[in-house]
């Protein structure tokens, strides 16, 4: 794990050399750390935002910290986060490989590495639901590649306890379950196992379910729907293990133990992660054909310069247009659709210490060096022109800041209490 280093700003440890992604709330980037030079991820939130999104970003902190002890070979390592100017950046273990969404891109995944993927995010949903963590938006794209082949099951931001049974509506609408839609109703970890059949489904046939149809549509239909079924093209094993993961019923559902004895998982028992590593090739020279190809249509169609796309370009995203979002919403009566950050601009005129979250993320510190407000100029300063309204103590209501994030991983950083993670041993690849 990446430790500070001693009189070294936080801020200096890491650079961002290219975006390599985007989500609801901010983007990814490759990046690096200038002591090491070890290759990292850096997630990049703006804090300057007036939606409410501080719980989400204190609760994906404060499960990542917890998880980054748990040593599973199946979730993204975490190594901190620190605040930088109005945005907070999050440092995680950079996959290489990319996610699974744009592997797809280059075509259609063979059914053994697909049953192999599904594999390895089974072990991570084990590890997870066994540790009372429902993960909530499990999908193609939160599913990452490192260069070895390994899976890692990322993007923990609406993750939530399974202490009790869970009745936010949260999710990406074509992975949704039916009974995380439904009004009043509740649903606990059998809502992640709907959402591996749809990916599962989604890795198949390049979509989910529905894909065609507006999200919010999607979200009307699928409770009033039958489950979706795999065409008969798939194998009988792929087909019942999707089966299995779409009863209508959560009840009927199998467990992740359980799908993990299925025949198409044990098709591939003596398939090794590292096999995964042909799928990354592939994406790879399908990459260079493709931007080959944009690079000679931009040169034959004679471009000018002010019009042309920045070569940069090309390497700055894997974000082809293909983005959900993630819905959430306290009340499933309001259905709230994150817009992503990349599409808004700054809000503020004042300076970035004086925005509440930015505030609230500060260490102490930070804090210290900030200036003492001063009154306006044109304000009368003389005794007997100021009026000081005291309020009686027992009116005084005093707001509890929440905890700071910092730069290595902390224990306290969610409003409400994780739950102690079980720790997992690392199997060998297999």
């Amino acid at each position: 794990m990446l430790k500070p280093t001693q009189g070294v700003p936080a801020s200096q440890l890491y650079k961002k050399l290219k975006k390599v992604g985007r989500g609801a709330y901010g983007s990814v980037y490759k990046g690096i750390h200038t002591q090491t030079h070890q290759i990292v991820a850096i997630k990049v939130l703006n804090l300057d935002t007036e939606e409410d999104d501080v719980d989400d970003i204190q609760r994906e902190i404060g499960l990542l910290s917890q998880l980054a002890h748990a040593r599973s070979q199946n979730i993204t390592p975490y190594y901190g986060s620190f605040l930088n100017d109005t945005k907070l950046w999050i440092i995680m273990d950079y996959a290489a490989g990319g996610s699974v969404r744009t592997i797809m891109k280059a075509g259609p995944i063979e059914e053994r590495f697909i049953a192999v993927i599904t594999r390895e995010v089974l072990l991570a949903l084990s590890y997870l639901h066994k540790n009372h963590i429902i993960h909530r938006d499990i999908k193609a794209a939160n599913i990452l590649l490192t260069a070895e082949g390994n899976v890692q099951l990322c993007d923990f931001g609406v993750a939530a306890a399974n202490s009790l049974r869970r009745c936010t509506f949260v999710g990406t609408p074509y992975w949704m379950a039916p009974e995380v839609i439904r009004e009043g109703a509740s649903y606990d970890y059998k809502a992640d196992i709907w959402s591996l059949g749809i990916t599962v489904y989604e890795m198949a046939t390049g979509n989910p379910p529905l894909a065609n149809v507006e999200p919010m549509r999607a979200i009307s239909m699928i409770p009033k729907s039958t489950p979706p079924r795999l065409p008969d093209t798939f194998s009988p094993a792929m087909r019942e293990f999707v089966d299995a993961c779409l009863s209508e019923h959560p009840n009927e559902r199998l467990n992740a133990d359980e799908l993990l004895k299925s025949k198409f998982i044990k098709s591939v028992i003596k398939v090794p992660r590292s096999a995964l590593r042909e799928l990354i090739t592939q994406y790879e020279k399908w990459k260079q054909t493709n931007e080959a190809s944009k690079r000679c249509s931009i040169i034959s169609n004679d471009i000018s310069d002010s019009d042309a796309e920045d070569p940069d370009d090309f390497n700055r995203s894997d974000d082809d247009g293909w983005e959900f979002d993630t819905i959430k919403s306290q009340h499933q009566k309001t259905l709230k659709q994150t817009k992503p950050i990349l599409d808004t601009k700054p809000t503020y005129t004042r300076h970035p210490e004086s925005l509440p979250l930015v505030r609230m993320f500060m260490t102490a510190e930070q804090k210290d060096t900030l200036p003492s407000p001063k009154l306006p100029s044109e304000i009368v300063t003389k005794p007997e022109s100021i009026t000081v309204d005291i309020k009686p103590k027992e009116q005084e209501t005093e707001i509890a800041q929440p905890p700071v994030a910092r730069l290595m991983p902390s224990r306290n950083l969610m409003n409400s209490p994780v739950p102690k993670l079980t720790p997992m041993t690392r199997s060998p690849d297999h």
